[in-house]
């Protein structure tokens, strides 16, 4: 990826942290991205950009229930056997 090779050309410039950042997060690579921004933050602390970026793809990936389905097929399905056994004894 080229912007891997600029950041080994370009260490202290913090916008190719952001370049590479964006980067991996677009192919979805978010650990990587995530990764890439903080360690442009231990050598920018006060890097705007870098704090936006990764509150970003904190924001944009932020989900409590980590992917699980919702569990209203299972409940659908569990009241469908219950009616049916309901009826079948009357």
């Amino acid at each position: 990826m080229e912007g891997e090779k600029g950041l080994r050309e370009f260490p202290d410039e913090p916008y190719m942290y952001a370049n590479l950042g964006q980067g991996y997060f677009e192919k979805g690579w978010t650990d990587e991205a995530r990764n890439v921004l903080q360690q442009g933050l231990k050598k920018f602390p006060y890097d705007e950009q870098l704090k936006e970026l990764l509150e970003k793809i904190d924001d944009e990936t932020d989900d409590p229930d980590k992917g699980k389905k919702p569990p209203i097929i299972g409940l659908l399905l569990l009241l469908s056997i219950i009616q049916k056994r309901l009826g079948k004894k009357k």
